[in-house]
């Protein structure tokens, strides 16, 4: 049987949304301001480097992600096209695919992330303390673990 959320709950969820979509915004927007790829791209450059110079799956990255796959495999193919990525076929596998990060695509990485910092300390840095932001993020882990 379900029950129905209480006001608490409610107000939390559109605090949540609220919050989320400001600083998205902001990043967004001193990206574009910038003249520098999406976040989607940013994020695709974060995951490929945090899985080293061997790559990762696709399926994998829309595992970490959360991205849709259908919206993973536009973002590669546009990034594939500016030299940022390559894909490689996996020996044994003709249809498994293994995505790396190209010496361009580190450079860019590095280009997006010098914005995506200032905004996010702009945003969240400059108006939480640390304690504050550690106990926030405990908070978040709860609402949405990690796999």
């Amino acid at each position: 049987m379900s029950r129905e959320p209480t006001a608490e709950t409610i107000a939390v969820w559109a605090r949540l949304n609220r919050a989320s979509r400001t600083v998205q915004s902001a990043v967004d927007d001193a990206l574009k301001k910038a003249g520098l790829p999406t976040l989607d791209w940013y994020d695709v450059l974060a995951e490929l480097k945090r899985a080293g110079s061997s790559g990762t799956r696709p399926f994998e990255m829309v595992r970490e992600l959360g991205m849709a796959q259908y919206r993973l495999s536009r973002v590669l193919r546009r990034m594939e096209s500016a030299g940022l990525v390559r894909r490689k076929t996996v020996p044994g596998d003709a249809r498994g695919q293994v995505v790396q990060m190209t010496v361009e695509g580190r450079r860019v990485h590095g280009e997006i992330w010098s914005v995506v910092a200032g905004a996010l300390q702009h945003s969240i840095g400059d108006r939480l303390e640390i304690t504050e932001a550690l106990r926030l993020g405990q908070f978040l882990q709860r609402l949405a673990p990690q796999q």
